[in-house]
């Protein structure tokens, strides 16, 4: 990946170098819309990895908010959770990702983003690996109400 890394980060700085650099020696400072610098930098090998990595990622995330609607009647039914109970337990996790967002950004800013990034994938994906390697089979709910 590092290679990937290098390979793309000095293509970057060559078009960069090349395209707006030399608009500089004019003496005057232009300033490069977003859409132009990313056509300039071009879209690379190791961009499609990220995307490919992140995808995945997010998927992983979205996985695991959506098994919440399939729980929730299980937990209801074992639990004898109340609606505020089942709401609470919903909202949980949105609270978790919403504070585990500020801690992962700050510690980004702190230590960078790769270390950061990689820290949370295993702190993330640990729990989950763990989950599907248990085995829970399907039965009916004893305290079901007819």
């Amino acid at each position: 990946m590092t290679r990937i890394k290098q390979d793309a980060a000095d293509e970057a700085h060559h078009l960069l170098h090349e395209n707006v650099v030399r608009e500089y020696s004019s003496g005057g400072r232009e300033y490069v819309s977003y859409d132009d610098a990313l056509d300039l930098v071009g879209v690379g090998k190791f961009h499609w990895i990220l995307l490919l990595i992140l995808g995945w990622t997010n998927c992983s995330d979205a996985v695991e908010v959506l098994c919440v609607s399939f729980l929730l009647p299980s937990a209801e039914c074992e639990l004898q959770m109340s609606s505020q109970d089942k709401g609470w337990l919903n909202a949980s996790i949105f609270i978790g990702m919403m504070l585990g967002g500020y801690m992962w950004a700050v510690l980004a800013d702190l230590t960078g983003r790769r270390k950061t990034m990689i820290a949370s994938l295993i702190f993330n994906g640990t729990p989950t690996e763990t989950r599907t390697l248990q085995y829970c089979p399907f039965h009916p709910c004893p305290h079901e109400h007819v």
